[in-house]
Order: C-alpha cells, then sequence, then structure tokens
C-alpha cells in the first residue's frame, strides 16, 4: 500500500461509509472486476471504480497515461520484461504469458490492475483485521442451511480458518439429511466412483477443514444441456478439504449424490 491507495480509499470512502467491512472490500474488488467490461452504471456499488484512474491508484500506481503505456508495453512482452528478474517474478509473467495468448492488450493491463488491487485490499484487511467470512444460506429440497463461508477473494486471517473448520461438521450433516433416497459415491481424480455409506462419509470427512455443498440439474435439449433448478437435484455434490497451503482443492475428497431416478441420466 502507498499514498496513492489511501487517497483513492478515501474517495471510495465517501461513497460508501462501510467499505472497511468484510461486505465493502468483496464489493470494491467485484467493481474494479467489472469496471472495464459492464456500462450500465446501475450494476455498481462503488462508482469512482469505473474510472482507470481510480483503479491506478488503488492499485498503487500513479494515474498518470505514460505509466498506464508503459503497463501496456509490459503485458505486450511479460516473459522479455522479466528475463533479468528473480524466479518467482518469472513465474508470475509466464502466467501473463499465457493470458496474452487469449487477451488483447487492454484486457492484460486491466487485469494487472486488479491483482494488484486485491493484494493491497488484502494487506489493508491484515492491517485492520477485517475477515473473508460471510453468512450464507442455502436450500436444497427445502431444507435451508445457514452457514458461514470465506469471500475467496480476499485473505484469510487466522481466526478465519477456525471458523471455516467449525463449519464442517454441521454442513456433512445437513448433506446427509437432504440426500435422503438418494445414492452415494465417493469420486476420484480419474472419473471412477466407489458407493459410501452414510458412516463412511462422516468417517473420511472428520478432519477436514472446509466444506461446501451444492445441487445441480440439467435439461437437455438434444446433445445441449441446460443447467435448472428442480426441487430434487439431479445430484448433490460434497466437496471437502483437508490443507490450508495454496493449494487446497487440489487434495479435496469429493461426494456425490445421484437422484434415484437413473433415467435423469
Amino acid at each position: 500500500m502507498n499514498n496513492y491507495f489511501e487517497t483513492a480509499m478515501k474517495f471510495i470512502e465517501v461513497e460508501n461509509p462501510n467499505i472497511y467491512t468484510t461486505t465493502g472490500l468483496s464489493r470494491l474488488l467485484l467493481d474494479c472486476r467489472m469496471a472495464s467490461s459492464i456500462k450500465n452504471a446501475d450494476s455498481f456499488k462503488h462508482q469512482s471504480a469505473r474510472d482507470r484512474r481510480i483503479r491506478m491508484m488503488l492499485a498503487g500506481i500513479e494515474p498518470e497515461n505514460i505509466n498506464l503505456e508503459m503497463l501496456s508495453r509490459v503485458m505486450s512482452d511479460p516473459s522479455g520484461w522479466a528475463i533479468d528478474a528473480d524466479t518467482d517474478v518469472q513465474e508470475g509473467a509466464k502466467f501473463y504469458e499465457g493470458m496474452s495468448k487469449i487477451f488483447n492488450a487492454d484486457k492484460m493491463v486491466e487485469m494487472t490492475l486488479y491483482h494488484s488491487i486485491r493484494d493491497n485490499i488484502q494487506e489493508l484487511q491484515k492491517l485492520k483485521n477485517i475477515s473473508c467470512i460471510q453468512e450464507r444460506e442455502i436450500e436444497i429440497r427445502g431444507q435451508k442451511l445457514e452457514y458461514q463461508d470465506r469471500e475467496d477473494q480476499l485473505t484469510m486471517l487466522d481466526s478465519d480458518y477456525i471458523i471455516l473448520e467449525s463449519n464442517v461438521s454441521p454442513i456433512v450433516s445437513y448433506y446427509l439429511q437432504v440426500t435422503s433416497g438418494y445414492n452415494i459415491f465417493r469420486t476420484w481424480d480419474n472419473d471412477n466412483e466407489t458407493p459410501v455409506t452414510i458412516n463412511e462419509v462422516k468417517l473420511i470427512t472428520s478432519t477436514a477443514k472446509y466444506a461446501w455443498v451444492y445441487p445441480e440439474s440439467i435439461e437437455w435439449e438434444g446433445d445441449v444441456g441446460h443447467y435448472v433448478h428442480k426441487d430434487d437435484p439431479d445430484k448433490i455434490t460434497l466437496s471437502t478439504y483437508f490443507e490450508w497451503d495454496g493449494a487446497c482443492e487440489e487434495r479435496g475428497v469429493y461426494f456425490v449424490a445421484y437422484h434415484p431416478d437413473r433415467s435423469r441420466f
């Protein structure tokens, strides 16, 4: 963070006095992410985020055209500019190099700005001890669950890990309730599936640190499928994770409960 970031946040605070909250920071990041592609002003909580000069300041960059031009040049050849840099910088350059094959230069600039904004917001979180946890509610088969989940663009405080781990047991219990009458399988990386019992699900997930549930239903028109809502979903997935090392999803254990009417699949 620097003076440009702090100045930009003062503009933002005028628009939203509640900016220094989980909801406020999360919404600001969403507005910054939408700014280059969404033109409808009503879609934005923070109108100032639509101004690229403000986004540059949030990224810690002096809002001058020459800096924007330099950033555009760097994004046109990320690996070339990082050739003599440290290893971690070169790794980051490879990411942007790959993205440059998909997005044009302007989109690449916006992506870089957003990543810097997110890094600064996360540092602000730590400084002000702002959690990334939000209240959530889900309803499947007429049964509701209120739980706490993370805003994935915000960083996690030490206390957030404890909160999410405490949510695992009620989420697993909820999953087993709403999948009553369904056929539950554990899924594997090679797409194989193994039937499991309720007790096996409880045992496997007993040491999980994070869990979430989501339903999924598809209506088919020929070979084209469309996601739809069904009171009794086609399948209900439980995802559980056991590590918090930045590669959480690579160490997950997943369960899928299928509707007993196999003609749906």
